[in-house]
């Protein structure tokens, strides 16, 4: 999370987009080990996995824009992370929901709900910024 808001606060959305799974990562990681732990992976045809990537990707894109239009080049301090909900599967786990909860330099707290992390092999990336 730090990260993140280092490249909000630099006004950096390519450096926000490096924090999320890219289409690969999406498809042969995500949605196969989307799972419970111990079963097979789910196969999905190539088309159908394209739809769920194209769906996922527009709704995070938008909601990234509305971030960065709303706190790029703004600075914040991490005060806490309320993550919803932590759900395992086959091949990592999901931090459902995060809130981030925010403080500006004059002490105004801001709470952003983001979309969901994937957690794999020591690494935490967002599935998506997006959070219905």
């Amino acid at each position: 999370m730090q990260s993140m808001l280092q490249a909000l606060a630099a006004n950096d959305r390519k450096g926000v987009e490096r924090l999320a799974v890219n289409e690969h990562e999406y498809r042969a990681l995500i949605l196969p080990g989307s799972v419970k732990p111990g079963k097979p992976p789910q196969i999905m045809p190539e088309e159908k996995s394209a739809y769920f990537w194209r769906m996922l990707y527009t709704n995070s894109f938008y909601t990234l824009d509305n971030i960065m239009q709303g706190h790029g080049g703004k600075k914040y301090n991490l005060k806490r992370i309320e993550v919803q909900r932590v759900e395992p599967f086959a091949w990592y786990i999901a931090h459902r929901d995060p809130i981030l909860v925010l403080e500006e330099d004059d002490g105004t707290r801001l709470d952003v709900r983001l979309g969901s992390i994937a957690e794999y092999n020591g690494q935490f990336k967002f599935i998506s910024f997006w959070s219905d």
